[in-house]
């Protein structure tokens, strides 16, 4: 039908929700759509409790109307198109049709579940938990290079395990496994309680044997049907990835690898993710770059400007009362982050320079010193502080950028 219902939010809680990100315009959304419906219908006839919102992408309210006459599960408005962005950046969502799965708490089953209703449309596995890596490897047959054994036991007795996602044709991977066997044989001559497990994604045994050979771990071996489950399970979606995990099998860190790169003298690991402090130096580091491209970001260049101390004695007092204003309750997709640019290194200018270019922003003049409001997610949304950079005046527009940034 075309009447229109309000559904109230608080009917949504408390029980399975699948996100769907989808729209009219996009073949494969269309094909994947009556699928979909047909395992909705099913579900609810067997009074499984869950729901699915649609958060459309399409290019007008007609559009919107026309397809959602196909779906029969409640949507988001159309014209609430900053909420659907936000989702869709907090659930990494990158192509269409995208279905995100949360359980009854409201925390990530899965992004994929598309994949997961094509290969279950009767929909037995509901709401398609990821099985543990435990799960994944049991009775699994482990290898080490000297053809010597290895039991899924002796993994599971260490305090944490890393999985490593390589492959002997990928020139990154062959860059980083001499780095972290490196850092692996320190571990272990600390006495560390871990383990690496080389996860192959070779397609011929002789390639895997050579690259196999480099590494003091134990591996699974090309061909296991394991392999493609941990891919899965774990999200996997390129290499070299490596995932920490605790003994119990909880999740460490699904990026951990930019962390072990950085890890020379061992004393990182569990190679947790890297949290950036109050004010942190516009550096070339993966917690930097990721903040950049995806959080609200605002940035000091002193940029040689004679009053060099006092910028950054304001920028810093603005800093202490809008940090934990603006941070304290937000999720950490929403949070914002300072940054300083030390002009007198050539990392930190250099990066600064790519950012202004990739937002398409002039450099300021040279000994003009700057606070950059920005937000790349948001259509690369800019705006400089303008006025003294005064701890009020900065307070006062970073709260306006941000506000505009929520709306």
């Amino acid at each position: 039908g075309t009447k229109k219902t309000e559904v109230d939010v608080a009917s949504l809680e408390s029980k399975p929700l699948m996100l769907y990100f989808s729209a009219g315009w996009c073949p494969p959304c269309r094909q994947f759509t009556p699928i979909l419906s047909k395992l909705y219908k099913k579900k609810k006839a067997a009074n499984a409790e869950f729901d699915v919102v649609f958060l459309s992408s399409d290019r007008s309210q007609e559009e919107f109307d026309e397809y959602h006459k196909e779906m029969p599960w409640p949507a988001l408005a159309f014209a609430s198109r900053k909420q659907k962005d936000k989702l869709a950046r907090k659930f990494k969502v990158s192509t269409l049709p995208t279905l995100v799965i949360l359980d009854k708490d409201g925390r990530l089953i899965t992004n994929k579940g598309r994949q997961a209703v094509m290969q279950d449309q009767e929909g037995k596995d509901f709401p398609w938990i990821p099985k543990s890596v435990w799960e994944v490897l049991a009775g699994a047959k482990l290898t080490r290079a000297d053809d010597s054994a290895c039991t899924v036991d002796e993994l599971k007795a260490k305090e944490h395990i890393a999985l490593y996602f390589s492959a002997h044709w990928c020139p990154p991977c062959r860059a980083f496994t001499p780095r972290l066997a490196s850092v692996y044989r320190k571990l272990k001559s600390k006495g560390t309680s871990m383990e690496i497990l080389f996860v192959s994604m070779d397609q011929a045994e002789e390639e895997f044997s050579e690259y196999f050979s480099e590494m003091p771990w134990p591996a699974l071996r090309p061909g296991d049907s394991r392999i493609q489950e941990l891919v899965e399970s774990m999200g996997v979606e390129g290499i070299p990835t490596l995932i920490t995990v605790k003994a119990d099998g909880t999740i460490v860190n699904k990026e951990a690898k930019e962390v072990a790169d950085d890890d020379e003298g061992a004393d990182l690991f569990p190679w947790a993710p890297v949290s950036l402090p109050k004010v942190c130096s516009l550096n070339p580091s993966q917690p930097v770059v990721h903040a950049l491209n995806n959080d609200v970001c605002v940035v000091l260049s002193v940029n040689g400007a004679p009053n060099r101390s006092t910028a950054i004695d304001e920028f810093n007092a603005a800093v202490e009362e809008l940090h934990d204003r603006l941070n304290k309750n937000s999720d950490p997709e929403d949070r914002v982050r300072f940054l300083t640019v030390d002009d007198q290194d050539d990392a930190h200018v250099g990066l600064y320079r790519k950012v202004l270019s990739a937002v398409g922003s002039a450099v300021p003049k040279h000994g003009d010193a700057t606070v950059l409001m920005m937000n790349l997610p948001n259509k690369h949304a800019l705006k400089f502080v303008t006025g003294e950079l005064s701890r009020d005046n900065i307070v006062q527009q970073v709260t306006a950028f941000k506000k505009l940034q929520d709306e």
